[in-house]
């Protein structure tokens, strides 16, 4: 009963979305998905597959421990995906 799940790699997918288009508000950043065929292709959800609901991205983002989040972007600042020196998670400002 209640929402279903969301997927580990879809999450992150959002997360870094939110990084690289500098939204810190998980409301926008479900906008934005919702809004651009870019980023549905990014996350692998199809154009009728419904976007998670902003509350289930946030309750997620607050059972992973931030040693996670420093841990992938610290991989895509090695990849080059991103330059690596600010980070903002949903509020959190945390220096890499």
């Amino acid at each position: 009963m209640g929402r279903p799940s969301l997927d580990p790699v879809v999450f992150f997918k959002i997360v870094i979305v939110g990084y690289l288009e500098n939204i810190c508000s998980d409301r926008a950043l479900e906008r934005m998905i919702n809004n651009r065929l870019d980023l549905r292709f990014f996350i692998d959800y199809d154009l009728n597959e419904k976007v998670q609901d902003h509350s289930t991205i946030c309750k997620t983002r607050q059972r992973i421990p931030i040693e996670v989040f420093n841990h992938i972007l610290l991989l895509c600042v090695k990849e080059g995906l991103v330059d690596g020196k600010f980070q903002s998670i949903d509020s959190i400002a945390v220096y890499t």
